[in-house]
């Protein structure tokens, strides 16, 4: 019944004309990696994208994870001719429209064609009060037959099916994101790559478990992510042992760092973290202005007015809640400093001297 996939953005349609069209050409591409199948025929029409392929309904479950969709449709398309039209939505009305449910026909249209919306519902509605065992309820229908009238053109589609919005992946430059075993920061790194920026996922430990969550997040961004892995717990041990009830503190300041020095490498323009406002020691005010002193780059908080139990809702839905169990960190002072003193801890770090140790992480460092 259907033959294509109607795909709508919003964002995108405010951009200035030079922008939409490489915002556009991004989303193709992504949904062309999606698809796999080069006999796909992909095409722009306003607002709207049209995809062409085998297997419709399967692809159109997967694309809806694309970045940059609003919503989309699986469709008949045919041509707008009134005659023709009418007689393709009757045949696709007699395979959706159940014996005597309620529906309703609705319309949009080009300004080009010669009828008015408003006549083009009657007579779709009449010929299927017509030919099928039905009635009409324009307030709550059973089933709504919709139809786009673009130029020569016309999709007939019953269902719209959300996206998760936002803007296409790889439209806003790279940020490094790290990646920890926890429930958040793999929510923030999400909700990042939803407003296009590309990651490098940067992990802290020996463990590669993370890499179960990164396979999740790239059903989002279509393409692979790079990721890094930094031995850590040397580091920390070295930490811990000068900084006392300031080592959460520390340990934070110095992975900043680390992903500092990769984002400068990369061309990245930032550092993405799952942290949010009071949730740990580590998490208040002061502690985040006294962390974010140890780097030039911005550090984006995505999450950092979020409850605990919003960001469990949002990762069971992106399906990354428990997906990882996360351990207890052994380092955690038994009474950590929740208003660090920056005199106190630049001293601390002159003697652990974090350039040298940022010199030999680096050397360390493992790229999957």
């Amino acid at each position: 019944m259907y033959d294509t996939i109607l795909i709508r953005y919003s964002e995108i349609y405010l951009k200035s004309e030079y922008v939409k069209n490489k915002f556009e050409n991004q989303l193709i591409e992504n949904i062309r990696l999606k698809i796999n199948n080069p006999e796909a025929k992909i095409k722009k029409g306003r607002h709207r994208i049209y995809v062409k392929t085998k297997n419709i309904e399967k692809h159109t479950k997967s694309i809806s994870k694309i970045y940059g969709i609003k919503s989309l449709s699986p469709v008949k398309e045919t041509e707008s001719e009134i005659k023709n039209l009418t007689q393709e939505v009757l045949k696709y009305a007699s395979n959706v429209i159940k014996k005597e449910n309620a529906f309703a026909c609705r319309v949009s249209r080009s300004k080009d064609y010669p009828l008015k919306s408003k006549k083009i519902e009657e007579k779709l509605g009449a010929i299927i009060l017509e030919h099928i065992n039905c009635h009409v309820n324009l307030e709550h229908p059973d089933t709504t037959i919709y139809v786009e009238i673009r130029g020569k053109k016309a999709y007939i589609y019953d269902k719209i099916i959300n996206g998760v919005g936002g803007l296409p992946y790889k439209t806003q430059g790279k940020l490094i994101a790290l990646i920890s075993e926890g429930i958040d920061s793999p929510i923030a790194a999400w909700m990042m790559m939803k407003r296009g920026c590309e990651i490098i996922a940067l992990h802290y430990g020996s463990s590669q478990d993370y890499l179960k969550v990164l396979k999740k997040l790239e059903k989002y961004s279509v393409h692979e992510i790079k990721s890094i892995l930094i031995p850590w717990d040397k580091t920390l041990m070295k930490i811990q042992e000068k900084a006392g009830k300031y080592t959460c503190v520390l340990c934070k300041r110095m992975m900043l760092r680390i992903a500092e020095e990769i984002a400068l490498k990369e061309g990245a323009q930032g550092i993405i973290t799952g942290e949010n406002i009071g949730q740990a020691a580590t998490q208040t005010i002061y502690n985040l202005r006294v962390i974010d002193e140890a780097v030039n780059l911005p550090v984006y908080r995505p999450l950092a007015g979020f409850d605990k139990q919003e960001i469990i809702e949002k990762a069971r839905i992106i399906e990354t809640y428990m997906l990882l169990k996360p351990g207890s960190c052994g380092y955690v002072p038994s009474k950590p400093s929740t208003r660090a003193d920056i005199i106190k801890i630049k001293k601390i770090e002159q003697k652990l001297k974090p350039d040298e140790l940022v010199n030999q992480l680096m050397k360390e460092c493992e790229i999957k």
